[in-house]
């Protein structure tokens, strides 16, 4: 699970995660998904309830 979890975490936000910065963020993924109600809908929700996602900005070339 905690496989999928970072592959989810590189997903939805576009780049490798670095674990001094989003160990916090990727936990949390996985609990979503690993826990004792953990489900692919919990994963989700912990995602777009994150900081990170909340505040996302656009990037251009």
């Amino acid at each position: 699970m905690a496989c999928f979890s970072r592959q989810w975490y590189r997903f939805t936000f576009g780049f490798e995660e670095n674990l001094n910065q989003d160990a916090c963020d990727l936990e949390t993924i996985f609990e979503g998904l690993n826990g004792d109600t953990g489900s692919i809908i919990k994963m989700i929700e912990s995602t777009v309830y994150s900081k990170r996602f909340r505040n996302r900005s656009i990037v251009s070339n």
